[in-house]
């Protein structure tokens, strides 16, 4: 997951210009469109190292507990981040909202970018538990500042529907979303690319509840509004072409997933930085359509080259490292080389587990699957234990 507080801070840094030295400004100024613009091209060791130079001019120039220090630190955290060095980004997200927090108050809305940076790198990283007072706490702070109805608030519903969603908790998620598409629509018109935002967490949410025929026209929707839009976003238009693809392959439908996420790989590769880094979940899907198509030498390849990346990006123990894993195996389980299966398939169901919990759907999907090896495998006392487990999970009302 890429930290979506990025574009937010972009726009706030240049606000907290004129509280370094005037003669400073312009080069703290150059210094953080510089680190931004390394950011953007992939070159996160260089933008460290230029986000490190703005945040000591920043301290020099005007004292260690000012908002453009602040600034600075964000940018670093934000650098950090995308280099996978998470302790070293928490740290800094951290110290900058502290920096905010003193300067401000605990409740001013000039903190909000600032909550959003550290509640995405816990979502990120999977720490949903240290994420969620965060995002509870943006959009109170918003409401209050704000109202109930403006669209910033809206975003930081989507937020908190992404992170419910991720975490198993569909209920919670649901209308968070409907009332970021309602405020959206009635603020920015039904054709604005942010409705598409709510349009496709909306249609994934449905998707992964398997209320197919609710997803399909969302999904649909979502893909148009940002085809159609003034300024098209590539790597949005990847992103809702790669879910409706999955939605197709998901009901086996490879003729029309295909030709969808073999778009949406030909834009994210042509993304540079920070926009190609969403490139492995279509290749996921991709070779998941391989596995289903019976190609099983091209989903394997795919399969090993999205794990290197997974790991590379979010390191080895992440729940989006366990889902590849666990789709390897399937490869390997159609073949029937259960050997080979088991390894992954283990791997997977232990990462998962650790990281979202025994009852959430994904460690279902795991369980499931061994308990499918087991069968192939006349492990069956195994397998009946594990099925008990998928039922019991699978009994929970979300």
């Amino acid at each position: 997951m890429i930290n979506r507080a990025f574009i937010v801070v972009l726009s706030f840094f240049l606000q907290t210009a004129s509280m370094v030295a005037q003669g400073s400004a312009e080069e703290w100024v150059k210094l953080m469109d510089g680190a931004s613009e390394l950011n953007k091209a992939g070159k996160f060791d260089e933008a460290v190292l230029v986000a490190n130079k703005a945040l000591l001019m920043a301290e020099k120039e005007a004292g260690p507990n000012n908002p453009a220090v602040a600034s600075s630190l964000s940018f670093l955290g934000l650098s950090y981040q995308m280099q996978g060095k998470m302790i070293q980004a928490e740290l800094s997200f951290k110290r900058a909202l502290a920096i905010q927090e003193k300067y401000y108050g605990k409740n001013n809305i000039e903190i909000v970018v600032f909550l959003i940076g550290l509640s995405e790198l816990y979502s990120a990283t999977g720490a949903f538990a240290k994420a969620e007072p965060i995002y509870i706490r943006t959009l109170s702070i918003q409401e209050k500042s704000l109202g109930n109805s403006h669209k910033d608030v809206a975003l930081s519903l989507i937020y908190l529907a992404d992170m419910y969603t991720a975490r198993g908790r569909y209920s919670d998620a649901e209308p968070l979303y409907v009332r970021s598409l309602d405020i959206y629509e009635k603020n920015l018109g039904l054709s604005h690319p942010a409705v598409a935002d709510s349009l496709n967490g909306l249609a994934e949410l449905y998707r992964l509840q398997e209320k197919f025929l609710l997803s399909e026209p969302l999904y649909k929707r979502s893909l148009t509004i940002r085809e159609n839009a003034a300024n098209p976003d590539s790597g949005h238009i990847a992103m809702s072409l790669n879910n409706l693809g999955l939605l197709y392959s998901t009901l086996g439908n490879y003729a029309a997933a295909e030709p969808l996420i073999e778009r949406a790989l030909t834009l994210l590769e042509a993304r540079r930085g920070i926009g190609k880094l969403r490139i492995t979940a279509a290749m996921d899907n991709l070779a998941s359509i391989y596995t289903g198509k019976g190609q099983y030498a091209e989903a394997e390849a795919l399969f090993l080259k999205t794990l290197e990346m997974k790991e590379s990006q979010y390191g080895p123990n992440h729940y989006e490292v366990g889902i590849t894993l666990n789709n390897l195996s399937k490869v390997y389980f159609k073949q029937g080389k259960y050997d080979l299966a088991e390894t992954p398939l283990q791997k997977g169901l232990s990462i998962t587990e650790k990281m979202l919990g025994p009852e959430h759907p994904i460690v279902a999907t795991c369980l499931n699957n061994l308990a499918g090896l087991y069968r192939a495998t006349k492990r069956e006392e195994q397998a009946a234990a594990l099925e008990v487990r998928v039922t019991a999970i699978s009994a929970i009302k979300r």
